[in-house]
């Protein structure tokens, strides 16, 4: 376990931090979220003279890297067997698409079970489907009742 005084730089607050080489922790969480060695774990290292390289995941090393083309890759084919070329393909962004005036339609696809049968309206007096206000021979006529 190792601690750190920060020298307040470019607007920095004074902080102590606590490294735990073992556990490959720190107080200021960079080591834990980016599993790369912080600063604070790099001068905990150098305090204690040890090589901070260790602390670096393999992934990240030079010689990892050169690993991979250490591979032999297999040559290009001769023209006849590329794809057809058919331009560039665009693919169109909807968020850039300008937004339209009006009520937004709606993006319900409707199936089977939406749709339903319409049941023919009926008159409320007399409740008779092809019959209206106007047109009920069974209407009473409220100005002949007077």
């Amino acid at each position: 376990m190792a601690h750190e005084t920060v020298v307040p730089r470019e607007g920095r607050p004074i902080g102590h931090f606590s490294v735990n080489l073992p556990n490959k922790w720190c107080d200021c969480g960079n080591y834990q979220a980016k599993h790369m060695p912080c600063s604070h774990v790099i001068a905990a290292c150098s305090n204690i003279k040890y090589d901070f390289w260790s602390f670096i995941p393999d992934v990240y090393k030079v010689e990892t890297v050169l690993k991979v083309y250490d591979e032999a890759f297999p040559p290009i084919k001769n023209k006849g067997y590329w794809p057809k070329y058919e331009g560039v393909k665009v693919c169109h962004n909807p968020l850039m698409q300008k937004v339209k005036k009006g009520r937004p339609k709606s993006k319900h696809i409707k199936t089977k079970m939406d749709t339903t049968e319409r049941v023919p309206r009926k008159y409320r007096l007399c409740w008779v489907s092809d019959h209206t206000r106007k047109h009920c021979p069974n209407a009473v006529d409220t100005f002949t009742q007077i």
